[in-house]
């Protein structure tokens, strides 16, 4: 159903662009397109009702992100998360940003395998397991907005560890980590089982790998022909850390 709320309570503006502005005014919402806006919907669901105008925008949104204030008055937070123009009679697919604290933000999509920035640190720890158990020399520390894995000052091996909930990765097509790490030696990587000893530590990227950038970076990994249910691992060599934002498939 289409959003009831009128255009006029809403502290947005909606309009496209065949280029990003340089700049915008907070909650500004820009498509890129080169077909003009006719007009917008914010809607949860594909529009019905009225019939739809070559040019007309569709925002998708969820109640669950906790991004923006979409309202003037009182609140109603929100995640944005796709955007579609209404061109010779079908909905396409348009990339979209909004403008926040000064500088223009993409929006958050895909599958979210954790986000320090939506959710608590235990939250997300309690799904992450140290390669060879009980030891104590890779653990988790809380950096927010990050996830921070590092290990013990006297550690001398390489050490790992993986995210413990199985991910059929045959549904994407790239597994994207926004942070980074203390050197380019820190790595994430896909594996099909989950890793118990010492001498696996190798073994947590079979299925492909992407190392860290030593500043903070959306990092892909293409998940081309990796057909397998199994899990994400993270390798640090002997004193490293990596700094761990989200995890997102698409």
């Amino acid at each position: 159903m289409d959003f009831k709320l009128k255009k006029s309570n809403l502290n947005l503006r909606v309009y496209t662009a065949a280029v990003l502005p340089s700049s915008g005014n907070e909650n500004d919402i820009v498509v890129i397109s080169d077909t003009p806006m006719t007009d917008w919907i914010l809607s949860p669901d594909a529009p019905n009702g009225a019939p739809r105008t070559d040019g007309d925008v569709w925002i998708t949104y969820t109640i669950a992100g906790n991004t923006t204030n979409i309202l003037k008055q009182n609140a109603m937070m929100t995640a944005f998360i796709s955007a579609k123009q209404y061109v010779n009679g079908a909905w396409v697919d348009k990339e979209a940003k909004s403008y926040q604290n000064g500088e223009w933000v993409d929006w958050y999509n895909g599958d979210t395998v954790f986000d320090r920035t939506r959710q608590t640190f235990s939250d997300i720890t309690a799904n992450l397991k140290e390669c060879y158990e009980n030891t104590g020399y890779i653990y988790a520390v809380d950096s927010n907005p990050y996830i921070k894995l590092t290990t013990k000052a006297d550690n001398g091996i390489p050490r790992t560890m993986q995210w413990k909930v199985p991910i059929d990765f045959s549904k994407y097509d790239t597994l994207e980590v926004v942070g980074y790490g203390s050197s380019t030696t820190c790595y994430f990587g896909i594996t099909d089982s989950l890793k118990s000893t010492p001498s696996n530590y190798t073994q947590i990227a079979t299925h492909g790998k992407e190392n860290f950038a030593t500043s903070r970076d959306t990092l892909i990994l293409s998940l081309d022909g990796v057909n397998i249910t199994g899990y994400i691992g993270f390798y640090l060599e002997k004193q490293d850390s990596c700094w761990i934002e989200r995890i997102t498939l698409k």
